[in-house]
């Protein structure tokens, strides 16, 4: 919804239109105009681009006010066409919402800290100097006492949205009004005592670590320690308390090569119109991924995970360790959204103590979960919009069906969730889903309405993460699936009748492949060298 400042900008244009239909003194149309270019300067100061049409017709409005002769000889002329412009300026506050996170309805208030955390094992990566250690900004959501008051930390930082823009694709300033946005956790608020389970979140590409603030917010709220890790190089542009500035970064001029090989790969192995394609064409996909600097990102977002709560365990910082001597490192959980989705397997998978990962929307890169049982519960939410427009177009199927489980038992893992939203687009997920309306919102975020769907994926993320760190009894999936009938369970099945119909007919017998427990690169992110044999049997 539009902040005071917006309301007294549009307020103060409709006054100055109506009292110039009236014998009212000049000095009152006068008056009305220079509160609107005040209060459109403070909207556009706070970030709210769609005050500009306001601010402009405003300023307008100061220099016809102050030429007492034309006033007094047209103020009746031009009143209605202000009264219409008045109007055209506030669509810009409809169509692209300053807009309001749900509201907490968990048991506790939410408390917010920022902090830096500096690897000094690893230089040089994702674009930074070859002897610059690995920094990154990490945000913590954590449970705070019931009808806990303070101060209302930020949503994220202008700069942060200015850049989210350019990395996005969209005019530089288009997500700039994220900075108004005051979410619910309270800044350094007192911690409720716990232990509390803890959940690492990934954001997703070129993206920002508060883009699902709704989601942790509610986690937080029902008793889970959230841990966003911003991953500098690819993300939004961090400005960190030293005053270094750590940029995205667009990679080398000579990636060239490196870019067709992925695309390339990407062609061969998601684009397949057959089984029998893709299985051909991952290798290639692979390949591909191992020269581009998409491995390096795989590699240094994992590794980011198990600094990030390796620090969290044996941090001295005064600030943290209030946190953290509540929290529950028996009970870890990584979440993460596009290539973050990614990440999270890859991460939960290195981690002793995870107990379960969340996948929303993202293809996998690390290529040791093909044809391999992840051997953690895992919930992967997809969206109606393909990964790639290379991808073949069939929503049975989906590069993900070939992660996470063996090919020969793929879809019988009891704990493994496939689920599928053909109503969202892939940025539909996160909270951007919020701010727009139609007929925008479909084309960016999807069809369905911006409230459900933030609700689904919430309630999808918490019920499963309650389920399996806190060993609730909540009828996960069944009743998520009957309050939400336009999610359905993606079948991923197709791969496993079509690996065993393969294998038999090339002479190996399907209780052979079926017994077989492939060995993969469990160290790395590289497939394992017996998916490229003719068979399961390695013949």
């Amino acid at each position: 919804m539009p902040t005071l400042s917006d309301i007294s900008l549009l307020t103060a244009l409709a006054a100055f239109a109506i009292l110039l239909r009236t014998p009212a003194a000049i000095r009152w149309p006068f008056l009305c105009a220079l509160l609107a270019v005040l209060s459109g300067s403070v909207s556009m100061l706070n970030g709210e681009w769609q005050a500009a049409p306001g601010l402009v017709l405003a300023l307008l409005c100061v220099l016809f006010a102050a030429l007492r002769s034309p006033i007094l000889r047209y103020r009746r002329a031009v009143s209605s066409p202000l009264i219409l412009l008045t109007a055209a300026c506030a669509l810009p506050f409809w169509f692209f919402p300053i807009f309001r996170l749900p509201p907490l309805d968990g048991s506790f208030a939410v408390g917010t800290i920022s902090v830096e955390m500096t690897d000094p094992e690893r230089t040089g990566l994702i674009g930074r100097p070859a002897n610059e250690s690995r920094r990154l900004p990490v945000r913590i959501w954590y449970p705070a006492p019931a009808h806990t008051t303070g101060s209302r930390a930020a949503y994220t930082g202008r700069a942060q949205a200015m850049s989210l823009g350019t990395n996005f694709g969209q005019p530089w300033f288009y997500y700039t009004q994220l900075a108004a946005i005051r979410p619910h956790a309270i800044r350094a608020a007192a911690v409720a005592p716990g232990p509390w389970p803890v959940v690492l979140f990934n954001h997703g590409f070129w993206s920002y670590p508060e883009q699902n603030t709704a989601l942790v917010e509610r986690l937080a709220s029902h008793g889970y320690v959230v841990v966003a890790i911003g991953h500098p190089g690819d993300a939004v542009a961090f400005r960190l308390t030293d005053g270094t500035r750590l940029d995205p970064w667009p990679g080398d001029a000579s990636d060239s090569t490196a870019d067709r090989a992925l695309e390339d790969g990407i062609a061969a192995f998601m684009g397949g119109s057959t089984e029998e394609a893709r299985f051909a064409g991952l290798p290639r996909f692979d390949a591909g991924s191992a020269g581009h600097r998409i491995d390096a990102s795989a590699r240094a977002w994992r590794d980011d995970n198990l600094f990030v709560l390796a620090e969290l365990h044996r941090t001295q910082l005064p600030q943290l360790a209030r946190v953290t001597t509540q929290a529950d490192f028996a009970r870890v959980a990584v979440v993460g959204m596009s290539f973050g989705g990614s990440v999270a397997p890859s991460a939960c998978a290195r981690i002793p103590e995870c107990r379960a990962a969340i996948n929303l929307d993202g293809e996998s890169f690390d290529f040791s979960t093909y044809n391999a049982d992840f051997g953690h519960p895992l919930l992967v939410l997809l969206t109606g919009q393909p990964f790639s427009a290379l991808q073949y177009p069939d929503p049975a199927t989906n590069p993900t069906d070939y992660a996470y489980e063996r090919w020969a038992r793929i879809g019988q893992t009891p704990d493994v969730y496939r689920m599928r939203v053909a109503s969202l687009r892939h940025l539909g997920l996160m909270d951007l889903l919020l701010s727009a309306r139609e007929p925008f919102k479909s084309h960016l975020y999807g069809v369905i309405d911006a409230d459900r769907g933030i609700a689904l994926v919430n309630d999808a993320a918490l019920e499963f993460l309650d389920r399996y760190l806190k060993s609730a009894t909540n009828n996960f999936p069944a009743g998520f699936f009957h309050r939400y009938p336009e999610v359905s369970t993606h079948d991923a099945s197709h791969v496993r009748r079509w690996w065993l119909d393969h294998n038999s007919k090339l002479g190996c017998p399907p209780e052979r492949v079926a017994a077989i427990v492939p060995v993969n690169d469990a160290d790395g992110l590289r497939l394992g060298a017996w998916i490229r044999d003719t068979t399961a049997c390695g013949s």
